[in-house]
Formats: structure tokens, sequence, C-alpha cells
């Protein structure tokens, strides 16, 4: 087997061997080390390249217009009535030359309160060679896994929106092919996605809201975001009764935001997450559990509900399972922004601490996005790889409620 198959051949085993407990027992020392792996990964990568300049930390900030991919909810106060945006990015770019995500985001304004979304996501993990013990050609074929999301956004005030979305997932790694003995089948999936954004309280300007940035009038204020992602029951990928947790996923961020003249926008950005799966346990050398607990006996709710406090260490540990972000974004007139972020995940739990940095162009009703990651520390597949993302805003009424503040 060539070089290049050999590493997706191992980076599909880790991806898809990691989500099983009982494989976990006997293969994987996750003492050190329990970094919670559920099924489907590609799942949580973010490929909006408005957001990925800011290490991905945009559930509370509301920009000129979304994808709402991080935050449906966020959909529903967009500007244009229509907005459309094409992603690319390589995946383990600086190893193989054939992996990628692309990914395709739409919403569309039904009313001044309500917002529908599609969007594709496309993971290509490129052409396996499946050989013999003799690197006899046995087969070939092609890796990936996609799926395709419908949302809806409403406005239930002018402030706050609440946002629903349903995903249909196909994963197809291996192609129904033995990996360490192990046959990996094609697997669907459907998730649920439910999320919430507010907006700051907003005011006209005058003597008692106006305040002095830079010796101009402006105004602040915060906004804050809420999303749970990929809801759903678990996951059998391969040919026995051993089941997988889906990717659930907790996100909870604020922007401090800064106007100066209506003209510029100045964006300060937290944001925490943390996975709604078990923590593996601690075991001793034969598979048995010391501390913690069994997760392959857990209901798909039971994991997301105990997840909280299902750590071997307590509460020390759970606090080591929360991602934080933080980010900065400038805005001049709407047409051109610049990003930077960075994302930090503990050591224990994957040690992934990146920071990324992008710029975003918009003339007329056309944009463009581009984001480059730098991986500080442990190895990161996304790490230094410029993504590239294009969008297109359309108005053809009169009834959009603006972005910025009134």
């Amino acid at each position: 087997m060539k070089k290049n198959n050999k590493i997706k051949s191992s980076l599909f085993a880790i991806m898809l061997l990691t989500t099983t407990y009982a494989i976990a027992q006997k293969d994987l020392n996750l003492n050190t080390g329990r970094v919670i792996t559920p099924s489907l990964p590609f799942l949580l990568i973010n490929n909006d390249q408005q957001t990925t300049g800011l290490a991905d930390a945009s559930v509370g900030l509301l920009q000129y217009n979304n994808s709402g991919i991080d935050n449906s909810a966020k959909a529903a106060f967009n500007k244009s009535d229509f907005y459309g945006s094409l992603n690319y990015s390589n995946y383990l770019g600086s190893l193989v030359n054939d992996m990628s995500i692309s990914s395709i985001y739409a919403n569309y304004k039904i009313s001044k309160n309500d917002n529908i979304g599609f969007a594709i996501n496309n993971f290509k993990g490129g052409s396996i060679l499946n050989t013999d013990q003799n690197a006899v050609l046995l087969d070939k074929y092609s890796s990936g896994e996609y799926n395709i999301k419908l949302n809806y956004a409403k406005k239930i005030s002018e402030k706050l929106a609440i946002g629903v979305g349903l995903k249909y997932i196909n994963s197809s790694l291996f192609n129904s092919n033995s990996v360490g003995g192990i046959y990996f089948n094609r697997s669907q999936k459907l998730g649920a996605d439910i999320s919430l954004f507010h907006r700051g309280v907003n005011h006209d300007f005058d003597d008692k809201s106006e305040y002095r940035y830079f010796g101009k009038k402006g105004r602040k204020y915060f906004d804050y975001g809420f999303t749970i992602t990929d809801l759903g029951a678990k996951l059998k990928y391969n040919g026995d009764n051993r089941f997988s947790f889906m990717p659930t996923n907790m996100k909870f961020g604020v922007s401090y935001n800064i106007y100066v003249q209506d003209k510029q926008k100045l964006s300060i950005i937290g944001e925490v997450n943390k996975l709604l799966a078990p923590t593996p346990p601690i075991i001793d050398s034969d598979g048995h559990i010391i501390k913690g607990q069994d997760m392959g006996t857990k209901s798909w709710i039971g994991g997301i509900t105990k997840s909280f406090n299902d750590a071997p260490e307590g509460i020390k540990e759970e606090i080591k399972e929360i991602i934080w972000k933080t980010a900065i974004e400038y805005s001049l007139e709407e047409k051109l922004i610049f990003r930077a972020g960075y994302f930090n995940e503990t050591k224990m739990k994957g040690n992934r601490k990146n920071l990324a940095i992008g710029i975003g162009l918009n003339i007329k009703d056309f944009g463009a996005n581009i984001s480059y990651s730098v991986p500080i520390g442990s190895y990161n597949p996304l790490g230094n790889t410029l993504r590239l993302g294009v969008s297109v805003n359309l108005n053809k009424k009169d009834k959009l409620d603006m972005n910025r503040p009134k």
C-alpha cells in the first residue's frame, strides 16, 4: 500500500476505532489522556470561511450576513433576502493531496421574521487502495462522508431568535472493507440542531446613548448565542453490535461590539464548548473499569445528560473538557473585515491549540473570505492550511431588518 493510503487508513482507523468503547479498552491507553471520541468527527469541522478566521468563535457574533451554519438562529437577522456561499479547504494538506472539505450554504428570508437555510458539507477522503499482505491490489474505492442540512430560524422578538436544524448524514469511509479484522459498513443517520441568538439593546443616537471612541460618536452592546448540535441516537459503524455516540456539541458565545459612527465595528468575542458525549473510564491492563462509567451501557440520551458528571476525576476533569476560544473582528463599512482568533483545548483532552487569521471583502452583492490556521504544539489536520470561500447577497424586497443597531 502506498504511503498516502497508509496515512489515510491510519487516520480513518483512529476516527472510527476510537469511537467504540470495547475496542478502545483493548487498543488505546486512555488513562493518561481520556479524549472524548464520538463518531462522525467530520461534523465537528467548521468549513465556513466567514468564521474560521475567528478560530470558530462565532456562535455569539452577528456578522454582516451569516450562513447560519454555526448558529442557525442568527440567520433570522440577515440583512439580505438571500445569502449563499461556497467554501473549500484541504485536509491533511501537508501529508496528502486528495483529501478536502467542501461546503455549500444558502439562506432565504421568507418573511421579516422567518428564514430558511440549506447546507451541504462533503468530506472527501480520496482514493483508498485495499491490498493484501503481498501488496496485491484487491479493491480501489473513494472514501468520504457528507451531510445535508435544513435550517429554520424565527425571530420571536426584535432582539431574540431561535433556530432548528435537521440533517441527513452519510458515512462511507471504508466502503464495507475490513480494518483490523473488523468490517465497517456504510452508515446513514439523522441528526438535529437547536439554537438561540440574542441581540444587544439597541438605541437611536441621542445624548444619553452616545459614547466616544477615538473622539467619535459610537455605541456598544453585548450579543450572545447558544447551540446544541448533532443530537441523535447512537450510530452503528461496523458489522457487530457496537454502537458509537453522535458528536453532540454544546456551545455558548458572547460578543462585545463597538460601533463607531455606524461605519466601523469592533467585536471582541469569547466562546466555550463541550462535547455532550461520554468520557472514557480509567481501565486496567485487562480492560476492566477501575474508575468511571461503562460507556457501552448508556443510551444516547444518557450519554448526553451524564456527560456533565461522568469524568473519572470528577469536576476537575469535566472542566478540562471545556474548549475555549477568543477572537476579534474589525469591520470597515461592512466591506473590509479583519479577523483573528485563538482555539484552546487542554492537553489531556486532545491538546489542539491554534491561532487563526482571516480577511473578508464585500463588493456590492459579492464577497470573498480567506482564513489561515497556525497550529501551536500538537499537529492539527487543518493547520497551515489556506481556506477559501466566496459568497453572494441578493436583496429583492424592501422589508429587510438591518443587521446593525438602529
